[in-house]
């Protein structure tokens, strides 16, 4: 549980720092574009390469959390509530066989 509360906590630290970007970049906006126009580059394409390099970052995360912690989190639930399962496993079979029957 902690390591998802630790992912959403980056997470939320991820958009809060693309909504400061953004916020910043309005201020600063006008000098980001003067250097864009000094190097034949418009500013529109450097603004949408900005969120698509955030935007592979934070996916980038997710998809390492996804592949190395979640298989960890429903192993260890598993092996955790495995007496459960085999209950319900056994329930659902004589339910199934009563039917059947």
């Amino acid at each position: 549980m902690a390591r998802v509360l630790r992912f959403i906590f980056l997470l939320a630290l991820g958009i809060g720092s693309s909504i400061v970007l953004v916020s910043a970049s309005i201020g600063t906006g006008r000098l980001l574009v003067a250097d864009t126009h000094i190097a034949g580059v418009r500013a529109d394409d450097v603004s949408y390469l900005v969120f698509a390099f955030l935007s592979v970052l934070g996916f980038m995360s997710l998809f390492r959390f996804t592949v190395r912690s979640v298989p960890l989190m429903i192993d260890k639930f598993f092996s955790k509530h495995k007496d459960r399962f085999v209950a319900l496993f056994l329930g659902l079979l004589v339910c199934i066989i009563f039917v059947m029957t």
